[in-house]
């Protein structure tokens, strides 16, 4: 490889690698082990010569596809597998450590092919739903009775009369401290509004 006087370098290819570079190569061709190397075996079936020093990066990215689809394919056969064991652990009285094990890794395996399933949250804003579902619809959604009418109106052309008070004022006489209500004991007295 030759240094230009920049610091840049000129490297010379060989065809084959200047043919994957322009796209002009079938890696589809190639084995696993021409792709790891970085080349073709000669008409013996031989790596013979100098092993490349540039490598392009198409021949990695077609060895690791081919590593992932196998993967896939072996996982996706594994799945009916997976199915019958999950069965017969679910018809056990009581299942063994071994099982439960088992049972996740199913759980992992038809994750990963078949993906997670989708998971559905109802939230019912009317007094008939569940109490967790209202706290979730009221941090959702506000009540009827507590949205105000109003128009929308650019900050920037009232600036001059918006006053940010942040913090806001501490007005002791009606609020108490974290501290006071954490170190307040059952059957205790609420402490006094004085003592802040």
């Amino acid at each position: 490889m030759r240094t230009r006087p920049d610091g840049r370098a000129v490297a010379t290819l060989s065809r084959t690698t200047s043919a994957v570079l322009r796209e002009e190569e079938d890696l589809s061709t190639w084995t696993d082990e021409e792709l790891l190397r970085g080349r073709r075996r000669d008409r013996r079936g031989l790596f013979t010569g100098k092993p490349p020093k540039i490598v392009p990066m198409e021949l990695v990215r077609e060895l690791v596809r081919r590593r992932y689809s196998r993967s896939f394919a072996i996982l996706g056969h594994g799945l009916e597998d997976a199915a019958k064991r999950v069965v017969e652990i679910t018809k056990k009285k009581e299942p063994t450590q071994g099982d439960l094990i088992a049972l996740k890794a199913c759980e992992v395996l038809f994750s990963r092919v078949l993906g997670k399933p989708r998971e559905h949250l109802v939230a019912d804003i009317t007094a008939e739903g569940k109490p967790w579902m209202q706290l979730v619809a009221a941090a959702i959604v506000g009540r009827e009775d507590q949205v105000i009418e109003g128009e929308v109106v650019d900050p920037a052309d009232y600036e001059d009369e918006f006053v940010d008070e942040y913090p806001p004022p501490n007005d002791t006489a009606h609020h108490r401290s974290v501290v006071d209500i954490g170190e307040q004991r059952a059957g205790d007295p609420p402490p006094s509004r004085a003592s802040g």
